[in-house]
């Protein structure tokens, strides 16, 4: 559980793209320019990567997607990342590679892997090939994945109930997931912290792939 205070409200989701590169590696906050050779439903797999204290509901990535379903796979620095796991406490106490419970009041602080995607027209979404369970609004403490569906808001989170002493064994527990959109349209990548953002540590690197 995320200790922090929590605010239901979500701000609207607006922002550039940002730190997104094909893994041919454009430069930093270059968008990738599209190939006029290629089919309308291609798709080169991108790697992005998210700051803490950068990306979240206000400041979101954006990719314009073809219809389809994509994996997203945490990956780390070896793939071109800038960070492998994120933090939004200041400090770490978390003694246990294997990680330590998020409980509230707050015991363990460290480092997390949980990362959020939005797009009003996501259909389906999976993680370790289960589906995720509908929410009608983000829950309290978030120690589980879910699949938010309100009207055109839609969006999901993969998170856990355990935080981590170093980026390396969180991003070792991280989860991919694949999530599907029935038509092509802008999908939007951040980590969901509902409070204040100025002590977030570190950040998270996606792989967004096409499957199908």
């Amino acid at each position: 559980m995320f200790a922090k205070p929590h605010s239901f409200v979500l701000s609207t989701l607006i922002g550039a793209s940002l730190l997104v590169a094909p893994l041919a590696y454009a430069a930093p906050n270059q968008t990738p320019k599209p190939n006029a050779n290629k089919s309308r439903n291609a798709f080169e797999t991108q790697i992005i990567k998210l700051d803490a204290r950068t990306h979240n509901l206000d400041n979101p990535i954006k990719l314009s997607l073809p219809q389809g379903s994509y994996e997203v796979k945490p990956v780390g620095k070896a793939a071109g990342g800038t960070y492998e796991a994120w933090s939004v406490w200041d400090r770490t106490n978390c003694p246990r590679s294997k990680g330590c419970p998020r409980i509230v009041p707050t015991r363990f602080t460290g480092m997390h892997n949980n990362y959020y995607v939005s797009s009003p027209d996501l259909t389906k979404v999976t993680v370790a090939g289960k589906e995720l369970p509908d929410v009608k609004e983000i829950p309290q403490y978030r120690d589980s994945s879910y699949f938010l569906q309100n009207g055109n808001n839609r969006a999901y989170e993969v998170t856990e109930n355990f935080t981590y002493p170093d980026e390396a064994s969180a991003l070792a527990a991280a989860k991919a997931s694949i999530f599907t959109i029935d038509k092509d349209s802008q999908v939007s990548f951040m980590l969901l912290d509902m409070s204040r953002s100025t002590d977030n540590r570190g950040g998270m690197t996606l792989q967004v792939r096409k499957v199908n």
